[in-house]
């Protein structure tokens, strides 16, 4: 397995929303992936690609090199992405004033419903 034609120890991982990638190269060699689409072959074929992803930190270990990669988000996506999260807050906190409503007007409709019961009671009594 390599990336970018740099040989692999193991498969790329996912870990604490990074892609970490274990390469048998030197450490410039690495550090030289900052900047390229990510691309993982097994055997010339292509099995991943991460066009999205960014180099954020390069580690020489004994005889290979921890490479951790981001997914970057373009501008526009990002703020979608934000807007979205506001909108759901926004209606996750409606939906909490609804329940809330809610709960009072049961209340009150088992208030009228024991005084309506009192009333045809004393209606009953009465006749």
């Amino acid at each position: 397995m390599k990336v970018n034609g740099i040989p692999l120890k193991a498969r790329p991982v996912e870990r604490g929303g990074s892609l970490v990638l274990y390469c048998e190269a030197e450490l410039t060699e690495c550090t030289a992936l900052d900047g390229q689409v990510l691309k993982v072959t097994n055997y010339g074929e292509t099995v991943a690609v991460y066009p999205d992803h960014t180099v954020t930190g390069v580690k020489a270990m004994d005889g290979y090199c921890e490479v951790t990669a981001k997914r970057v988000l373009a501008p526009d996506t990002a703020a979608t992405l934000e807007r979205l999260e506001q909108r759901q807050q926004s209606l996750a906190s409606a939906q909490q004033g609804q329940e809330a409503t809610n709960a009072e007007v049961t209340t009150r409709l088992d208030g009228t419903d024991e005084a309506l019961a009192e009333l045809a009671g004393i209606i009953a009594g009465g006749e």
